[in-house]
């Protein structure tokens, strides 16, 4: 029975993994800053390595899915994660990581206080964490590395779900301008067994799903009756002709025009200097390497 190391394995994504995992009939040795596992001690990861348990045998599989927004943080993790599997012989490594390092570099000319927002730190940590494994892999050819880029994740409690929830009231009068490509977590899931059980030939995914206004969506989570066809539309990239209603623009009061108005220019604004924001508005993807 093979076994699968996962890391970051009860936040929302890793849990979704792990539970995938275990009714596919692997081991899933679920890693954690604090929480206990049959199979491996809990540690963070930037400072130490990981541990297995006494007696448990190192895992065919590691998938990386344990992340924040600090680069040297991120980096350091996978490091320590990348000196866990040369030292335990595990030749098998897949890493989330994002859409969003496709995303086109803005110009680095402008004001000094830009710099900082140029680059979404998020954005820029996937990459330096993806050319990191570029360079571990090209420096052993028995390391099989496999990376998938999805995009907003939602449809399993996640984080952007309780983003647009919470914000719903204010996101759906937002100008319908202003989209964002959204990805079912089942579909998140699947790439990930395709790479383990090498049903996918390719080493980079990128998982793009459907691009839909961030209105429409909040409007979704608005009313819990329409949740359920924009959920299935994410993950199927299919809907009824008499469902579509569900993402036309509702009439609007002179406080949503408002709204509407200001919510274009500052993101328009926020996408000209931010990678991240440019997501927003960008349709078009440049992979600086693959």
């Amino acid at each position: 029975m093979s076994s699968v190391l996962v890391t970051g394995a009860h936040g929302g994504v890793g849990s979704h993994i792990c539970l995938k995992l275990e009714l596919s009939g692997y081991v899933a040795m679920k890693h954690s800053r604090t929480k206990d596992d049959p199979y491996v001690y809990p540690s963070d990861i930037a400072k130490n390595e990981i541990k297995l348990k006494e007696n448990v045998s190192a895992p065919d599989w590691i998938i990386h899915c344990a992340t924040t927004r600090r680069i040297d943080y991120d980096r350091a993790m996978l490091l320590n994660i990348l000196n866990f599997a040369r030292q335990n012989k595990v030749r098998n490594f897949l890493y989330l990581s994002t859409w969003g390092v496709q995303f086109r570099n803005k110009s680095s000319t402008g004001p000094k206080f830009l710099e900082r927002i140029r680059n979404a730190q998020y954005i820029e940590m996937k990459k330096q964490c993806e050319k990191e494994l570029h360079d571990s892999g090209k420096s052993n050819d028995d390391f099989n590395i496999r990376i998938l880029r999805p995009s907003v994740i939602i449809g399993g409690n996640l984080q952007w779900d309780r983003i647009l929830q919470t914000n719903s009231l204010i996101l759906s009068a937002f100008s319908h301008s202003i989209s964002r490509c959204f990805v079912h977590i089942d579909e998140v899931v699947g790439h990930v067994m395709n790479f383990m059980e090498g049903r996918e030939p390719l080493k980079t995914v990128t998982s793009l799903g459907m691009r839909i206004p961030i209105a429409s969506v909040a409007a979704c989570y608005r009313d819990k009756s329409k949740m359920d066809t924009l959920l299935q539309y994410v993950k199927s990239g299919v809907i009824e002709d008499e469902q579509r209603s569900i993402f036309n623009r509702t009439s609007y009061n002179p406080l949503t025009w408002i709204i509407r108005f200001f919510s274009f220019l500052f993101i328009s604004f926020l996408a000209s200097v931010n990678n991240f924001m440019a997501g927003f508005f960008d349709y078009t993807f440049f992979p600086e390497y693959l």
